[in-house]
C-alpha cells in the first residue's frame, strides 16, 4: 500500500524525541535526523521559527529567524562577506564597442587577467548590469580564456564602461586585501561657465571621474579635460564647454 502525504493549510510538525523508525514523525517526517521544531509547512513552503547554523561559523547561533552560515555559494560562486574587491578598471568606449579586453591598460594604466571563475560588476553609462543567462536577460558575457568581457548592446562614443573584479577574501572570511580606499559619488554644482562648485572630500589622486550627461570626463591621460587641487576642480578641456546650471556627477576615491 503506497501512502501520499500533501500537507493542506498549515501544518505543524512536532518535535521528535527518537530518530528511531518506531517514531511516526520520523517515518513521516524525519528520515535520520531529529526534526526541529517547529515546522510550518504551507503547501509548497516551510517556516522554521528557531535560528539555523551552517557549518562552523563565527558566533554560532545566532538567535530566532537567524542563519549564520560558514560560507555561502550561489551557482558555484562564493558570496556575501566573503568577498572583496581586488581591481575597478575603468574604459571609454568607442562608438559601437562591444568587446573589451581587460588585459589592455584603462584610463589608469590598469589591467587584471580574469580568474577561471571570475565574479565582476559590469556598469555602462552609469547602469549596472546583469549577467547574461543565455534567454536575453542580462547585459554582458564574461570569457575567462581570452579575458574579455562582451556587452549584449554596443556601447555609445565616450560612454564610461566600468569593471568591478571580486575574490573570495582570504582563508574564506570577511574582509582582508581588497583596495585601500573609499569610493564617493557626489553632485558639483556648475556655476558657472566652466566653473565648478568644490568637493567634499580630497580625491587620493588614484581616480576620479565626472559624469556630464551621458559623457565621462577624467583628470588623467595624454589630454585630460580637467584637473584638481584639494577639493577644487579646474576645467581645462578647449574641446568642451560646460554651461552654469549643469549636472555634474563626480566619482573618485579619497583617503579615510
Amino acid at each position: 500500500m503506497k501512502m501520499l502525504i500533501k500537507p493542506t493549510g498549515k501544518s505543524i510538525v512536532a518535535p521528535q524525541s527518537d530518530a528511531g523508525a518506531n517514531n511516526i514523525y520520523s517515518l513521516l517526517f524525519g528520515g535520520p535526523l531529529p526534526q526541529p521544531s517547529p515546522w510550518i509547512i504551507q503547501g509548497p513552503f516551510i517556516q522554521y521559527d528557531g535560528g539555523v547554523v551552517v557549518g562552523n561559523p563565527l558566533g554560532q547561533g545566532m538567535g530566532p529567524g537567524t542563519i549564520n552560515i560558514e560560507e555561502l555559494f550561489i551557482n558555484g560562486l562564493p558570496v556575501g562577506g566573503n568577498l572583496y574587491k581586488t581591481s575597478q578598471l575603468y574604459y571609454s568606449s568607442s562608438s559601437g564597442q562591444t568587446s573589451f579586453s581587460l588585459s589592455t591598460p584603462d584610463r589608469f594604466g590598469n589591467s587584471v587577467i580574469l580568474s577561471p571563475v571570475p565574479i565582476l560588476d559590469v556598469t555602462v553609462g552609469g547602469q549596472r548590469l546583469a549577467l547574461s543567462d543565455g534567454t536575453g536577460f542580462g547585459g554582458f558575457t564574461v570569457n575567462p580564456s581570452t579575458n574579455t568581457v562582451t556587452l549584449l548592446y554596443p556601447a555609445g562614443a565616450g560612454t564610461a564602461v566600468i569593471f568591478d573584479i571580486y575574490a573570495p577574501a582570504p582563508g574564506g572570511g570577511g574582509g582582508g586585501g581588497g583596495l585601500a580606499f573609499n569610493v564617493y559619488s557626489e553632485q558639483v554644482a556648475v556655476t558657472g561657465t566652466n566653473t565648478f562648485g568644490t568637493l567634499t572630500h580630497v580625491p587620493d589622486g588614484q581616480f576620479i571621474i565626472l559624469f556630464i550627461g551621458r559623457q565621462a570626463f577624467f583628470a588623467v591621460g595624454t589630454s585630460p579635460d580637467f584637473s584638481i587641487s584639494g577639493t577644487h576642480i579646474t576645467w581645462i578641456s578647449t574641446s568642451y564647454a560646460i554651461p552654469a546650471g549643469t549636472i555634474a556627477i563626480a566619482v573618485y576615491s579619497y583617503a579615510g
